[in-house]
C-alpha cells in the first residue's frame, strides 16, 4: 500500500471514528449505545464482527452485551461469558493486561480460541475499554482478511475504546438520574395522596400573611369550597369580619406562642347558608431552624352526636418546607473550578501535541463566545482581559460556527474578507474553528491556529471533532451532575418531611383519639341511665333511638381503641428478646377459649421458632389472625386454623403461616385489607373497625418483616409472614 493510499485509509478511519464518537453523544441509553457503536463500527470499518463484552459485578467475568449484525444478535441472544483467567482466549488477555491485542493470523496464533459462529474471522484486534484506570470491558473486531489490522487500527480502536468508556459512564450516570426523578415523584405523588385522602378537613396557611394555601378535599366538602377559590385568600376574603377577626387573633397567636391553638365551638357558615359547628385546632409548623411557616388547620364538625360514628380522629399533612442548602455556593464554585482545570488543559495539551501556534477553548453563555481558556501567554493576557466574541459578528468564524453548528476552516487569513484578526496573535496565517456540540447543541467553541497557511487541514478537522465531543460529554456531565444532586437534595427533602410528618400524624392521632374519650364515656354513661331509669317511660321508636345511640357509643369507643393501638405501635419503645412463637399463640387461644368452644374451632400448631421480637406485640399479631379466622368462617362449617413456620434457605429469616377455611376474598383486594379502615364486608354482616389487618402489618414491618395474604372465594385465606430471626442491635432487650 502506497504512502498516499495508506494517508488516505487513515483519514477515513479517523473520519469514521469521529462520526461514532459523534453518535455516542446523542445516546444516554447505555444499551442502545452499546448496539449504535457496535453496528456503526461494523458497517463503517467493513469487518466480519463487532462485540463488546462488559466486567460484571464480581470483577472475573467479561458477559457480552452488544453484538453487531444478524450473527451478532443470535450470539448475543446467548449470553456467552468469559473469565478473565481464560486460555486461550484473546479477549481474556486483552482485559488482564488492559492493552490491545492483535491476531492477524488466528489460525496460526497460540491464543485464539474459535466461536462455532464465526468460523470464517481471520484476524482479531481486542481492545480494552478502560475509564480513569478502571477496566469496563472490551471491544471485539474480527475480519475475514489476514493481517487486516496494523498499528493505525490499533491507535484508531483505542482512541473508539476511551469515547465509548466516556460515553458508558455518562449514559450510566444519566439512567441513575432518571431512576431517581421517578423515585422522587412517587414520593411526591405519595405525599399529596394521603393529604388529600385523610377524611379530616385540613388547611394550611402562610405564617407570613394568614393566607391559605392548601385545603383538602375533606374540607370542600364540609364548607362547600374549592380549592381554587380559596387558595391564596385570606380570613377576610372567605368569612364574615367577626369570624375573620376571631381567626385572625388565633392565627397570630398560634404564631407568637408556637403553640397548637384550640377553638373549642366555632359556628361557620357553609356557601350553601347553613351553620355548622367545629371544632378546630391549629398548629404551628416550624422548618428545622425554628421559625414558623405554616398554620395547620385540622377541624372537626360537631354539629350533631352522631358525628362521632364518622369524625373519630383528625390528623394533617404538613405542605413541604424548603430546605436551605449551605453548601450549595460551594459545590456550584468547586465545579467552576474544576472545568476551568479541564479548559487550560485541552488547550496546552493540544498545542503541545499537534505544534499548533494556537489553541483557545470559547463557551457559548446568553449569545456570547466567552473565551475560558487560550494556550500560551497570549491566552492567560485575553483571559484576564475577559475577552468574548458576539455570537451574530459578521467577521468571525468562531460566530460563524456557533451560528451553523458546522466547523469552519480558513486556509489562508490572509485570503479572506470576513475573518477577525487579534492583536495579539500577529502571527496566524491559517484557523480552524470546531463547535463542541452535543445532542444538536452548540456549547461552545474549540479554536486553533497556524502560522502557516494551509497548515490547518480537513485531517485536523476530524482529529479536533473527537476532541470537542469528549469536551461536550465533559461539560454535559457537569450538568447531569448538578441535576442529580438537585434531585438528591429534593429526594432528601421529601424524606425528612415525610418522617415529620408520620411522627407528627401519630402524636396528633394519639391526642386527638384520647381527647375523644371523655366525652364518649359520658355519652356511654347517660344512654346507660337512660336504659335503666326511663326506658319504660320510652315508646318503640325511643327504643330505637336509644339502641343506635348506645351501639353507636360502644362501636366509636372500638375504633378509638383499635386506632390508639395502630398510633402506638410505631411511637412505643421496642424492647426485643427471645421469643417463643408457640408460647403466644398458646396465649391467645386462651384468651379466645369461649370463642373457640362456640365456634367449634380447631386450631393446629406445628415447628413455630423462637425469633427476637416484642412480646406484647407478637401476642397483638396472632390475636387479630387468629380473630379474623374466627369471624369470617363459613356457615355451618366448623373453623380450621393452621399455624406453621418454617426457616428459610438463608437462615436467618423465618416463614410463618397463618391459613384457614374460611369464606375468602377476591385476590385483588389482597392489597387494600391491609389499609386502615378498609372493610369487604359491612357492619351489619361481620362486626369489626376495618383496623386489625393494618395493625398487623404495623407490627410485622416494626420487627422489619412483610406480611401477604392470598385467597380464593369459598375456599379459605393464608396469611404469610416473614421476620428475621434477629432484630438489629438497637432492637433488641435483655431477656427475660
Amino acid at each position: 500500500m502506497s504512502s498516499e493510499e495508506a494517508l488516505a485509509r487513515r483519514a477515513a478511519e479517523l473520519e469514521v471514528v469521529a462520526q461514532v464518537g459523534l453518535a455516542m453523544t446523542t445516546i444516554l441509553n447505555s444499551a442502545e449505545l452499546l448496539q449504535t457503536v457496535v453496528d456503526l463500527t461494523q458497517e463503517r470499518f467493513r469487518l466480519r464482527a463487532v462485540n463488546v463484552a462488559l466486567l460484571a459485578a464480581d470483577g472475573r467475568t467479561l458477559q457480552m452485551v452488544a453484538g453487531a449484525g444478524e450473527i451478532g444478535r443470535q450470539l448475543n441472544a446467548t449470553k456467552p461469558t468469559i473469565t478473565l483467567d481464560q486460555t486461550p482466549s484473546l479477549v481474556a488477555q486483552a482485559a488482564r493486561a488492559r492493552q490491545s491485542v492483535v491476531a492477524n493470523d488466528v489460525a496460526n496464533h497460540h491464543d485464539y480460541w474459535a466461536h462455532p459462529m464465526l468460523t470464517s474471522t481471520r484476524s482479531e484486534l481486542v481492545t480494552p475499554i478502560v475509564l480513569a484506570d478502571k477496566l469496563l470491558g472490551v471491544l471485539d473486531v474480527q475480519s475475514e482478511e489476514l493481517n487486516r489490522f496494523g498499528p493505525d487500527d490499533v491507535r484508531v480502536f483505542r482512541i473508539l475504546a476511551a469515547q465509548l468508556g466516556v460515553a458508558l459512564q455518562n449514559a450510566w450516570r444519566f439512567e441513575e438520574i432518571n431512576k431517581f426523578s421517578a423515585e422522587l415523584e412517587e414520593s411526591r405523588h405519595f405525599l399529596d395522596s394521603i393529604f388529600e385522602k385523610i377524611p379530616t378537613p385540613i388547611t394550611v396557611k402562610e405564617a407570613a400573611d394568614f393566607r391559605f394555601v392548601r385545603v383538602n378535599k375533606a374540607s370542600e366538602q364540609l364548607i362547600g369550597w374549592k380549592a381554587e377559590e380559596v387558595v391564596g385568600k385570606s380570613n377576610y376574603d372567605l368569612f364574615p369580619l367577626e369570624q375573620a377577626d376571631l381567626f385572625t387573633a388565633t392565627d397570630r397567636e398560634t404564631v407568637a406562642t408556637g403553640r397548637m391553638i384550640e377553638i373549642p365551638q366555632q359556628y361557620i357558615q357553609t356557601t350553601s347558608g347553613e351553620m355548622r359547628l367545629l371544632y378546630i385546632r391549629k398548629v404551628p409548623i416550624a422548618d428545622p431552624y425554628g421559625n414558623i411557616k405554616y398554620i395547620l388547620g385540622v377541624s372537626e364538625d360537631i354539629t350533631e352526636q352522631n358525628q362521632l360514628e364518622q369524625t373519630i380522629q383528625a390528623s394533617w399533612e404538613r405542605r413541604g418546607r424548603q430546605v436551605q442548602v449551605s453548601t450549595e455556593v460551594a459545590q456550584e464554585i468547586a465545579a467552576a473550578s474544576a472545568l476551568e482545570e479541564m479548559f487550560w488543559r485541552v488547550v496546552d495539551l493540544v498545542q503541545a501535541r499537534f505544534g499548533y501556534y494556537y489553541v483557545q477553548v470559547y463557551t457559548l453563555e446568553n449569545d456570547e463566545l466567552r473565551l475560558q481558556a487560550g494556550s500560551g501567554e497570549a491566552g492567560r493576557r485575553l483571559k484576564e482581559l475577559g475577552h468574548k466574541i458576539m455570537i451574530d459578528n459578521p467577521l468571525s468564524i468562531i460566530a460563524q460556527a456557533a451560528q451553523t453548528a458546522v466547523p469552519v476552516l480558513v486556509p489562508d487569513v490572509t485570503l479572506v474578507t470576513k475573518w477577525l484578526p487579534n492583536i495579539w496573535l500577529p502571527d496566524t496565517r491559517c484557523e480552524l474553528a470546531v463547535p463542541i456540540q452535543l445532542r444538536q447543541e452548540v456549547l461552545g467553541i474549540l479554536d486553533v491556529q497556524h502560522h502557516t497557511s494551509g497548515g490547518l487541514t480537513t485531517e485536523d478537522q476530524l482529529l479536533l471533532a473527537g476532541l470537542c465531543g469528549q469536551i461536550a460529554i465533559a461539560l454535559d456531565y457537569r450538568r447531569v451532575e448538578a441535576r442529580r444532586q438537585q434531585v438528591e437534595k429534593q429526594l432528601k427533602k421529601s424524606l425528612v418531611e415525610l418522617e415529620i410528618s408520620n411522627r407528627e400524624l401519630q402524636e396528633f392521632a394519639y391526642i386527638a383519639s384520647h381527647d375523644l374519650q371523655e366525652p364518649l364515656r359520658k355519652i356511654q354513661a347517660f344512654s346507660d341511665r337512660l336504659q335503666t331509669m326511663y326506658a319504660d317511660a320510652m315508646d318503640e321508636r325511643g327504643q330505637n333511638y336509644l339502641h343506635r345511640l348506645r351501639h353507636a357509643a360502644a362501636y366509636t369507643q372500638w375504633l378509638i381503641t383499635d386506632y390508639l393501638t395502630f398510633s402506638r405501635i410505631s411511637a412505643m419503645s421496642q424492647v426485643c428478646v427471645a421469643t417463643d412463637l408457640t408460647a403466644v399463640i398458646q396465649s391467645v387461644t386462651d384468651d379466645f377459649e369461649s370463642h373457640i368452644l362456640e365456634a367449634n374451632a380447631a386450631i393446629y400448631i406445628a415447628d413455630l421458632p423462637v425469633i427476637e421480637a416484642e412480646w406484647s406485640q407478637m401476642h397483638l399479631l396472632f390475636r387479630h389472625l387468629i380473630s379474623n379466622a374466627l369471624k369470617f368462617r363459613q356457615p355451618d362449617t366448623p373453623p380450621q386454623i393452621y399455624i406453621s413456620g418454617k426457616l428459610l434457605p438463608e437462615s436467618v429469616v423465618c416463614q410463618i403461616t397463618v391459613a384457614d377455611n374460611g369464606i375468602g376474598f377476591e385476590q385483588q383486594h389482597a392489597e387494600r385489607i391491609f389499609r386502615v379502615f378498609q372493610r369487604l364486608h359491612g357492619r351489619d354482616t361481620y362486626d369489626g373497625t376495618g383496623m386489625g389487618l393494618a395493625i398487623c402489618r404495623k407490627v410485622v414491618e416494626r420487627h422489619h418483616g412483610r406480611i401477604q395474604a392470598t385467597s380464593t372465594p369459598g375456599h379459605g385465606a393464608t396469611f404469610t409472614i416473614t421476620l428475621p430471626l434477629h432484630q438489629p442491635v438497637e432492637s433488641v432487650g435483655v431477656s427475660r
